[in-house]
């Protein structure tokens, strides 16, 4: 039984990438918000070992072939990407260093980084922060 869980994965990659779970979730397919996702269900397969149909469900209750097509997208990427290896490999080390869900969780509505600070928006991080 793998140690990761789909519900740590997505609120590990909403940190990262400054995503509420809705957008996540949500219908989207603009790139900020659909590249984190493809991770995501990559690394659901990967490191949670969940099948295709429940990454799918979990994501907006999407079908089970865009799961795969996630999957294939982020492991083609990151054999070409250095961006993409140092993302993932980010991500992992992320969850391997959160001790709960606790400790990566979040409230609905709020994205992740320094958002009681109302920082989010003003670090300098710009655009370039959400390119995968």
């Amino acid at each position: 039984m793998s140690t990761y869980r789909i519900h740590d994965i997505e609120r590990v990659v909403c940190r990262r990438f400054r995503l509420t779970v809705e957008e996540l979730r949500g219908p989207s397919r603009r790139r900020r918000i659909a590249r984190p996702r493809q991770i995501a269900m990559y690394l659901a397969r990967m490191l949670a070992g969940a099948s295709y149909p429940k990454i799918a469900g979990h994501f907006g209750g999407r079908d089970h072939a865009t799961a795969i097509h996630a999957a294939r997208k982020i492991a083609a990427m990151a054999k070409t990407s250095g961006r993409m290896r140092a993302y993932l490999s980010e991500l992992k080390t992320m969850l391997d260093n959160a001790s709960s869900s606790e400790a990566i969780g979040n409230k609905k509505g709020q994205t992740y980084e320094r958002q009681a600070q109302g920082q989010a928006e003003n670090d300098g991080g710009g655009a370039g922060d959400h390119r995968a």
